[in-house]
């Protein structure tokens, strides 16, 4: 007989979700909160303001208990409210998903999830004002665990010799919306194609063909043939439906839940390796 894993008491810093935006770091944040009840896991929302109703409903049972500070200057919520508050509620673990909102001084494991690493492709420096890159990092600085959603992220950050580069864990982000969402996310994708790069680095598996030429002639042969045979238009139409049905929500809180237990047991990473994901079909970077 297994023995029964026991429940994690998981602080999360919800503080972005008393907006009712469901793109980025809440799309994040609220999917991946929904499925940890499920899996053992306890969250606890930490928030300066009342979470939108719209976003409480999404979140079903993971919105059961949230605590909500008084009004202060950010910073004092963020360094001074949220460690004493997770102090008091005995909590095990401490995840922020919207890159800053660590504090410097944690009375549990902090976790941090990068969605991106643009900052890289500015030289380096945390975007924002110097105020959001003191939060920024103040966080990666601090994070015990850091989960990105992208291999380039990842890569990235092994590239800048980030201390916390042997605590890295790459998870794949699900996929939820409607084909209108799905569509909007192909245009913005190829908003930002350039000639000799895939627009889709490593989502579409075999379901796609690249042409990684900076030639146009590759690109209009491939398109001219999609259009023209509808044996080959169906082939890859069926091999993207099967490839959108190995990313779920419930498979990205599995292994976030792993990180969490990971960290608790205090198991690290052997150096030189990370826990691979592959990307999810709604992101344009790895997940």
């Amino acid at each position: 007989m297994t023995a029964e894993r026991p429940t994690i008491r998981l602080a999360f810093n919800a503080r972005l979700l008393q907006f009712a935006d469901t793109r980025g770091w809440n799309r994040y944040a609220a999917s991946l909160l929904a499925e940890l009840p499920a899996l053992g896991v306890e969250p606890v929302l930490y928030t300066d303001r009342p979470l939108h109703p719209d976003q409480l409903a999404r979140l079903g049972r993971a919105g059961e208990s949230v605590r909500v500070s008084p009004r202060m200057p950010y910073p004092a919520w963020e360094q001074g409210w949220l460690p004493l508050a997770c102090g008091l509620d005995r909590v095990d673990l401490l995840h922020s998903p919207f890159h800053f909102g660590l504090p410097w001084a944690s009375p549990c494991p902090p976790v941090l999830t990068l969605l991106d690493a643009i900052d890289r492709a500015l030289g380096g420096r945390p975007r924002g004002d110097y105020r959001s890159r003191f939060h920024q990092r103040v966080a990666r600085s601090r994070a015990r665990r850091i989960i990105t959603v992208g291999e380039h992220t990842r890569v990235n950050i092994i590239q800048d010799a980030h201390p916390t580069t042997r605590s890295l864990s790459s998870i794949r982000a699900g996929t939820r919306g409607s084909a209108s969402n799905s569509a909007r996310r192909c245009r913005a994708a190829f908003r930002r194609w350039r000639p000799g790069r895939p627009a889709f680095p490593r989502s579409s598996g075999r379901a796609a063909r690249r042409s990684r030429s900076a030639a146009t002639a590759p690109l209009a042969g491939l398109i001219r043939r999609v259009a023209a045979d509808p044996a080959y238009r169906d082939e890859l139409s069926s091999r993207a439906r099967a490839r959108a049905a190995g990313f779920s929500w419930r498979k990205t809180a599995e292994s976030t839940v792993e990180v969490y237990r990971g960290l608790l047991a205090g198991r690290s990473l052997p150096q030189g390796r990370v826990e691979i994901g592959d990307l999810g079909p709604d992101r344009v970077v790895r997940a």
